[in-house]
């Protein structure tokens, strides 16, 4: 018979097992390594299937606080969500699902976030938070005197972490970081992080990738009136890497004009329980549709 029930400390190596060997072609010691970098990592809240001593399913809860509203809001993320081929089409992911809302409930979380698009989540309640993105041309660009573009340096951390909080905060959604999870989470995951500085000090940043033709900036913040500044810093900074176009969440720069384009499947978000001001897991995707653009590092 099967048995559902959390993940005890000792059997961590199992779960990372497991967890390899669902996810064919993940870098061993993935598992591992993104538990022990969680400053808030909790085998309480890993739950599993487990059968004659195998672990053959398992759904992991990400504790993390998010802003809604301007209120701090506990908030699960589901991740790690696998189960051995022998074992699927038998309901085992959805039971570990209903334990974990039960659990989410029971500590407090009324938000929860995942990724994906399996028919699963939406039947359990999810709903997809579609993402907007802006279009613009790369360009050579001119910053005003003082201004320099530069890699992050760890320096930076204090001016940077004032800089999220401050612009970051207006959007609902967006993970509240604490300094030891901007140090244990944030930096080890960011894709070539860039400071916008004056006179050495960061007054913006922004962090991204190229794909094809495009720089897609994963996450940008700037200080009040540096937003057309530091868009023209993105702009240079993916000419300079040979790409022609830049890739923006439509909600980190409301007022930058240009081509507008929706990722509808990606985020999905589900209201667990009550919660002062929002009704349902609909009316939660209309908070959370603008902050889907700071989930790529704040992601399970």
């Amino acid at each position: 018979m099967i048995e559902f029930r959390a993940l005890r400390p000792d059997e961590l190596d199992a779960w990372c097992r497991h967890c390899h060997s669902v996810f064919v072609g993940d870098v061993d010691g993935y598992f591992r390594g993104h538990f022990e970098m969680d400053p808030f990592k909790d085998t309480s809240l890993i739950f599993i299937a487990v059968d004659d001593g195998e672990i053959v399913s398992t759904v992991c809860v990400f504790d993390r606080t998010i802003w809604i509203g301007g209120r701090a809001v506990r908030m699960g993320g589901i991740g790690e969500v696998s189960t051995k081929s022998a074992y699927r089409r038998q309901g085992l992911a959805g039971k570990l699902l209903e334990i974990s809302i039960g659990a989410m409930n029971e500590r407090g979380m009324p938000v929860s976030v995942l990724f994906g698009n399996q028919a699963l989540y939406q039947r359990m309640g999810w709903r997809f938070c579609g993402t907007s993105w802006t279009v613009v041309d790369a360009a050579k660009a001119a910053l005003p005197e003082g201004l320099s573009i530069r890699a992050f340096d760890e320096g930076d951390l204090p001016c940077v972490m004032g800089l999220y909080d401050l612009f970051a905060g207006r959007l609902d959604g967006v993970v509240i970081r604490s300094e030891a999870y901007w140090k244990q989470w944030v930096l080890p995951q960011w894709r070539k992080p860039v400071v916008l500085a004056r006179d050495g000090q960061a007054v913006g940043y922004f962090t991204g990738q190229k794909w094809k033709d495009a720089y897609v900036v994963d996450e940008l913040c700037a200080a009040p009136g540096m937003e057309r500044v530091l868009t023209d810093a993105v702009a240079h900074t993916a000419f300079s890497l040979g790409c022609g176009k830049v890739r923006v969440r439509s909600a980190l720069l409301p007022e930058l004009s240009g081509v507008r384009e929706t990722e509808e499947r990606a985020m999905m978000v589900r209201l667990n329980g009550e919660f002062c001001g929002v009704a349902d897991s609909d009316a939660l995707v209309q908070r959370m549709e603008a902050c889907a653009g700071f989930f790529w590092v704040d992601g399970f």
